[in-house]
């Protein structure tokens, strides 16, 4: 059972997905989507329902579902398939992130497309008490490479600057944000 729960206030959490960090990430995951074609079929968000999986509801019409439980133990999907799943600012808070990327292959239907959002930045510098992981460009490739995807379009952008503190101040010039569109290699 998880014994961390970072995001245990629905209140803070809603301000949050709110801000203008979250609006920024938003805006570039649906312009990511957009290049695509849209969101369609059978739809699978990585974690609790949240404002975003709202949003992404009312823009494409359609009902996303949602897991349930311990990612690091298992994904649990109320479906067998997914012609999309939405994995975004979930992998950074996980114990072990590889095992979520091979789970995600099992349900992802060929040709299915993943979408990954994950902050990326030198790792000696600001490191979140609520991200477990953490990853500069390499070793977000190394473990896109080991799960055995591949890319098919990435952004990387830039938080705005914040004036919150030292580590937030430093987080602005050096954390970007990567958000790609990933499918099976083996497809």
């Amino acid at each position: 059972m998880r014994i961390y729960n970072f995001w245990s206030d629905d209140q803070i959490t809603r301000e949050a997905q709110q801000s203008p960090k979250s609006r920024a990430n938003q805006a570039k995951t649906i312009e990511l989507i957009d290049s695509i074609g849209g969101l369609r079929g059978a739809v699978l968000d990585i974690g609790e329902r949240n404002l975003f999986t709202e949003i992404l509801e009312n823009k494409y019409h359609l009902s996303i579902d949602s897991t349930s439980g311990d990612l690091d133990i298992a994904l649990n999907a109320p479906r067998r398939e997914y012609d999309f799943v939405h994995y975004n600012h979930v992998i950074e808070h996980q114990f072990n992130p590889l095992f979520t990327l091979l789970e995600i292959k099992k349900i992802l239907k060929p040709g299915g497309i993943l979408i990954l959002g994950t902050p990326m930045k030198p790792n000696w510098i600001t490191w979140p008490k609520c991200h477990f992981h953490e990853f500069d460009e390499y070793r977000l490739m190394m473990l896109i490479a080991r799960a055995e995807y591949k890319i098919i379009k990435s952004i990387h952008f830039y938080h705005q600057i914040s004036v919150k503190g030292v580590r937030p101040l430093l987080g602005s010039f050096y954390k970007r944000l990567f958000i790609g569109l990933l499918t099976d290699k083996r497809t």
